[in-house]
Protein backbone atom coordinates (compact mmCIF):
# COMPACT_ATOMS: atom_id res chain seq x y z
CA UNK A 1 0.00 0.00 0.00
CA UNK A 2 1.18 3.15 -0.85
CA UNK A 3 0.40 6.54 1.19
CA UNK A 4 0.49 10.26 -0.38
CA UNK A 5 -0.72 13.59 1.82
CA UNK A 6 -0.62 17.05 1.93
CA UNK A 7 -1.25 19.51 3.95
CA UNK A 8 -1.19 23.04 3.54
CA UNK A 9 -1.96 26.22 4.73
CA UNK A 10 -4.25 28.73 2.41
CA UNK A 11 -4.45 32.48 3.50
CA UNK A 12 -5.74 32.32 6.23
CA UNK A 13 -3.57 33.23 9.60
CA UNK A 14 -3.78 29.46 10.98
CA UNK A 15 -4.50 26.23 8.94
CA UNK A 16 -7.74 25.10 10.18
CA UNK A 17 -7.68 21.65 8.43
CA UNK A 18 -6.02 18.26 10.07
CA UNK A 19 -4.81 15.10 9.12
CA UNK A 20 -5.21 11.45 10.62
CA UNK A 21 -2.52 9.36 10.31
CA UNK A 22 -3.07 6.27 11.98
CA UNK A 23 -0.98 3.28 10.48
CA UNK A 24 -1.41 1.16 13.51
CA UNK A 25 -5.03 0.97 13.33
CA UNK A 26 -5.33 1.60 9.21
CA UNK A 27 -7.26 4.69 9.65
CA UNK A 28 -6.40 7.90 7.22
CA UNK A 29 -8.61 11.17 7.00
CA UNK A 30 -8.73 14.89 6.55
CA UNK A 31 -10.80 17.33 8.84
CA UNK A 32 -11.76 20.57 8.27
CA UNK A 33 -12.25 23.07 11.06
CA UNK A 34 -14.79 25.90 10.87
CA UNK A 35 -14.26 28.97 13.32
CA UNK A 36 -17.28 30.17 14.93
CA UNK A 37 -18.72 33.72 12.91
CA UNK A 38 -18.43 35.77 16.47
CA UNK A 39 -15.11 36.94 17.24
CA UNK A 40 -13.51 35.41 20.06
CA UNK A 41 -10.03 34.81 21.52
CA UNK A 42 -7.80 31.94 21.27
CA UNK A 43 -4.09 33.12 21.22
CA UNK A 44 -2.06 31.77 19.01
CA UNK A 45 -4.61 29.39 17.30
CA UNK A 46 -8.78 29.17 16.32
CA UNK A 47 -11.80 28.07 17.34
CA UNK A 48 -12.06 25.86 13.73
CA UNK A 49 -8.24 24.80 14.10
CA UNK A 50 -9.00 23.50 18.00
CA UNK A 51 -11.67 21.53 16.62
CA UNK A 52 -10.22 20.12 13.69
CA UNK A 53 -6.89 18.75 16.34
CA UNK A 54 -9.61 17.55 18.52
CA UNK A 55 -11.23 15.36 16.05
CA UNK A 56 -8.24 14.45 14.94
CA UNK A 57 -6.56 13.12 18.16
CA UNK A 58 -9.42 10.65 18.53
CA UNK A 59 -9.38 8.84 15.39
CA UNK A 60 -5.60 8.70 16.13
CA UNK A 61 -5.59 7.91 20.13
CA UNK A 62 -8.77 6.09 20.76
CA UNK A 63 -9.22 2.29 21.69
CA UNK A 64 -8.83 -0.42 18.65
CA UNK A 65 -12.45 -1.55 19.53
CA UNK A 66 -14.42 2.12 18.64
CA UNK A 67 -15.70 2.44 15.63
CA UNK A 68 -15.25 5.09 13.15
CA UNK A 69 -18.92 6.39 14.01
CA UNK A 70 -18.61 6.08 17.91
CA UNK A 71 -15.26 7.58 17.50
CA UNK A 72 -16.86 11.01 15.77
CA UNK A 73 -19.57 10.98 17.97
CA UNK A 74 -16.80 10.40 21.02
CA UNK A 75 -14.96 13.70 19.93
CA UNK A 76 -18.19 15.51 19.12
CA UNK A 77 -18.99 15.35 22.57
CA UNK A 78 -15.71 16.64 23.49
CA UNK A 79 -16.06 19.18 21.76
CA UNK A 80 -19.34 20.89 23.24
CA UNK A 81 -18.14 20.41 26.82
CA UNK A 82 -14.94 22.33 25.43
CA UNK A 83 -17.04 25.24 24.43
CA UNK A 84 -18.84 24.93 27.47
CA UNK A 85 -15.87 25.65 29.50
CA UNK A 86 -14.85 28.13 27.07
CA UNK A 87 -17.97 29.85 28.04
CA UNK A 88 -19.44 29.40 24.72
CA UNK A 89 -23.08 29.73 23.89
CA UNK A 90 -23.72 26.47 22.15
CA UNK A 91 -27.45 27.43 21.95
CA UNK A 92 -25.92 29.61 19.03
CA UNK A 93 -25.03 28.34 15.96
CA UNK A 94 -23.22 30.93 14.97
CA UNK A 95 -20.88 30.45 18.34
CA UNK A 96 -20.26 27.56 17.97
CA UNK A 97 -16.55 26.13 16.67
CA UNK A 98 -17.07 23.08 14.48
CA UNK A 99 -15.09 20.55 12.20
CA UNK A 100 -16.01 18.15 9.15
CA UNK A 101 -14.27 14.92 8.07
CA UNK A 102 -13.66 12.06 6.21
CA UNK A 103 -11.92 9.02 7.24
CA UNK A 104 -11.56 5.31 6.59
CA UNK A 105 -10.34 2.37 8.13
CA UNK A 106 -8.70 -0.55 5.71
CA UNK A 107 -8.78 -4.19 6.62
CA UNK A 108 -8.26 -7.05 4.38
CA UNK A 109 -11.48 -7.31 2.76
CA UNK A 110 -13.67 -3.92 3.47
CA UNK A 111 -13.17 -0.27 3.89
CA UNK A 112 -14.99 0.95 6.31
CA UNK A 113 -16.06 4.75 6.27
CA UNK A 114 -17.11 7.91 7.84
CA UNK A 115 -18.30 11.88 6.53
CA UNK A 116 -19.72 14.94 7.50
CA UNK A 117 -20.18 18.11 5.88
CA UNK A 118 -18.19 19.06 2.67
CA UNK A 119 -14.99 16.65 2.50
CA UNK A 120 -15.43 13.81 0.08
CA UNK A 121 -14.04 10.54 -0.18
CA UNK A 122 -13.88 8.76 -3.80
CA UNK A 123 -12.61 4.98 -4.46
CA UNK A 124 -10.89 4.43 -8.13
CA UNK A 125 -11.00 0.54 -9.23
CA UNK A 126 -9.16 -1.38 -11.12
CA UNK A 127 -10.91 -0.41 -15.08
CA UNK A 128 -10.43 3.04 -14.28
CA UNK A 129 -14.00 3.18 -12.72
CA UNK A 130 -14.15 6.95 -10.15
CA UNK A 131 -17.06 6.04 -7.79
CA UNK A 132 -18.19 8.82 -5.17
CA UNK A 133 -18.37 7.70 -1.88
CA UNK A 134 -19.70 10.74 -0.43
CA UNK A 135 -22.24 13.86 -0.75
CA UNK A 136 -21.47 17.22 -0.14
CA UNK A 137 -24.19 18.68 1.99
CA UNK A 138 -22.90 22.03 2.20
CA UNK A 139 -22.43 23.08 -1.51
CA UNK A 140 -25.94 23.90 -1.58
CA UNK A 141 -25.83 26.46 0.78
CA UNK A 142 -22.77 27.88 -0.29
CA UNK A 143 -23.93 28.49 -3.49
CA UNK A 144 -26.65 30.11 -2.28
CA UNK A 145 -24.30 32.82 -0.27
CA UNK A 146 -22.08 33.43 -3.53
CA UNK A 147 -25.47 33.76 -5.75
CA UNK A 148 -26.22 36.32 -3.21
CA UNK A 149 -22.88 38.14 -3.50
CA UNK A 150 -23.30 38.49 -7.23
CA UNK A 151 -26.74 39.69 -7.32
CA UNK A 152 -25.65 42.65 -5.05
CA UNK A 153 -22.92 43.82 -7.27
CA UNK A 154 -24.45 43.03 -10.65
CA UNK A 155 -23.80 39.30 -11.19
CA UNK A 156 -19.85 39.83 -10.35
CA UNK A 157 -18.25 38.30 -7.28
CA UNK A 158 -16.63 41.19 -6.04
CA UNK A 159 -14.61 40.33 -3.27
CA UNK A 160 -13.05 42.96 -0.66
CA UNK A 161 -15.35 43.53 2.39
CA UNK A 162 -18.00 41.10 2.32
CA UNK A 163 -21.40 42.59 2.43
CA UNK A 164 -23.71 42.60 5.34
CA UNK A 165 -26.44 40.45 3.04
CA UNK A 166 -23.86 37.95 2.89
CA UNK A 167 -22.74 37.61 6.18
CA UNK A 168 -26.33 37.38 7.35
CA UNK A 169 -26.53 34.34 4.97
CA UNK A 170 -23.94 32.71 6.17
CA UNK A 171 -25.12 32.94 9.62
CA UNK A 172 -28.47 31.68 8.14
CA UNK A 173 -26.60 28.45 6.53
CA UNK A 174 -24.99 27.49 10.26
CA UNK A 175 -28.71 27.44 11.47
CA UNK A 176 -29.18 24.63 8.55
CA UNK A 177 -26.53 22.37 10.86
CA UNK A 178 -27.60 18.70 11.68
CA UNK A 179 -31.13 19.74 11.01
CA UNK A 180 -33.59 18.42 8.19
CA UNK A 181 -32.43 19.80 4.58
CA UNK A 182 -29.34 21.14 6.15
CA UNK A 183 -25.57 19.26 6.47
CA UNK A 184 -23.86 16.83 8.95
CA UNK A 185 -21.08 19.00 10.90
CA UNK A 186 -19.53 18.46 14.64
CA UNK A 187 -20.43 21.06 16.43
CA UNK A 188 -21.48 19.68 19.72
CA UNK A 189 -24.98 19.57 18.90
CA UNK A 190 -26.03 15.61 19.47
CA UNK A 191 -28.31 15.97 16.57
CA UNK A 192 -25.02 15.27 14.55
CA UNK A 193 -25.92 11.10 15.31
CA UNK A 194 -29.44 11.61 13.10
CA UNK A 195 -27.33 13.36 9.76
CA UNK A 196 -23.80 11.62 10.39
CA UNK A 197 -23.19 9.56 7.16
CA UNK A 198 -21.18 6.15 7.49
CA UNK A 199 -21.10 2.78 5.80
CA UNK A 200 -18.77 0.17 4.19
CA UNK A 201 -17.52 -0.62 0.65
CA UNK A 202 -16.16 -4.35 -0.61
CA UNK A 203 -11.82 -3.77 -1.47
CA UNK A 204 -12.48 -6.14 -4.42
CA UNK A 205 -11.04 -4.68 -7.77
CA UNK A 206 -10.58 -1.23 -5.84
CA UNK A 207 -7.29 -0.18 -6.57
CA UNK A 208 -7.16 3.92 -5.00
CA UNK A 209 -8.61 5.85 -2.25
CA UNK A 210 -8.77 9.54 -1.94
CA UNK A 211 -9.76 11.65 0.37
CA UNK A 212 -9.89 15.59 0.17
CA UNK A 213 -10.87 18.64 2.25
CA UNK A 214 -12.96 21.36 0.45
CA UNK A 215 -9.59 23.22 -0.39
CA UNK A 216 -8.64 21.03 -3.30
CA UNK A 217 -11.22 20.88 -5.46
CA UNK A 218 -11.75 20.72 -9.48
CA UNK A 219 -10.67 24.22 -10.89
CA UNK A 220 -13.56 25.63 -12.78
CA UNK A 221 -12.50 26.05 -16.19
CA UNK A 222 -10.13 23.00 -16.43
CA UNK A 223 -13.38 21.09 -15.30
CA UNK A 224 -16.32 22.35 -15.94
CA UNK A 225 -18.71 19.54 -15.43
CA UNK A 226 -16.94 17.74 -12.76
CA UNK A 227 -19.95 18.22 -10.44
CA UNK A 228 -21.92 15.86 -12.57
CA UNK A 229 -18.64 14.15 -12.96
CA UNK A 230 -16.10 14.12 -11.11
CA UNK A 231 -13.88 10.99 -13.06
CA UNK A 232 -11.47 13.32 -14.73
CA UNK A 233 -10.71 15.56 -11.80
CA UNK A 234 -9.96 12.53 -9.73
CA UNK A 235 -8.10 10.86 -11.95
CA UNK A 236 -5.51 13.62 -13.23
CA UNK A 237 -5.46 13.98 -9.05
CA UNK A 238 -4.08 10.18 -9.54
CA UNK A 239 -1.85 10.52 -12.42
CA UNK A 240 0.00 13.68 -11.24
CA UNK A 241 -0.01 12.79 -7.45
CA UNK A 242 -1.47 15.00 -4.56
CA UNK A 243 2.07 17.22 -4.30
CA UNK A 244 1.69 18.04 -8.28
CA UNK A 245 -1.71 18.77 -8.69
CA UNK A 246 -2.16 21.23 -5.45
CA UNK A 247 0.74 22.59 -6.64
CA UNK A 248 -1.25 23.76 -10.31
CA UNK A 249 -4.16 24.30 -8.48
CA UNK A 250 -2.62 27.08 -6.27
CA UNK A 251 -0.73 28.42 -9.05
CA UNK A 252 -4.40 28.96 -10.75
CA UNK A 253 -5.76 30.29 -7.97
CA UNK A 254 -3.10 33.30 -7.58
CA UNK A 255 -4.51 34.16 -11.26
CA UNK A 256 -8.03 33.80 -10.54
CA UNK A 257 -7.38 36.39 -6.86
CA UNK A 258 -10.80 38.01 -7.33
CA UNK A 259 -12.35 34.53 -7.24
CA UNK A 260 -14.42 35.10 -10.47
CA UNK A 261 -13.43 32.57 -12.88
CA UNK A 262 -13.91 29.65 -10.24
CA UNK A 263 -16.28 30.81 -7.31
CA UNK A 264 -15.36 30.30 -4.30
CA UNK A 265 -15.67 33.02 -0.77
CA UNK A 266 -11.90 33.51 -0.48
CA UNK A 267 -8.24 33.33 -2.86
CA UNK A 268 -6.81 29.69 -1.70
CA UNK A 269 -8.30 27.83 1.50
CA UNK A 270 -6.71 24.86 3.74
CA UNK A 271 -5.97 22.05 1.64
CA UNK A 272 -5.42 18.56 2.88
CA UNK A 273 -5.57 15.38 1.43
CA UNK A 274 -4.47 11.74 1.36
CA UNK A 275 -4.43 9.61 -1.94
CA UNK A 276 -4.13 5.51 -0.82
CA UNK A 277 -2.95 3.07 -3.56
CA UNK A 278 -4.15 -0.41 -2.36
Amino acid sequence: MRIEQIHRKGQGTYNEDAIIMNEDQHIYGVVDGVSSLIPTEHPGTSSGQIAAQLIAEHFIFSSHSTTLVERTLTANNQLRQMMIEARTDVRDASARWSAVHAVVQISPHHIDWVQSGDCMIYAVYEHGFVRTVTYDGVDVHDSRALSLWKTLNNMELVHGERPYEVTAQLQRNRQYANQPGGYSVMNGEPELLHHLESGRIARQGLKHLLMITDGIYPWQPAYPLAAEHPHHFVQDVIDQGLQSYVDQLCRWEAEDPDCRRSERFKMSDDKTGILITL
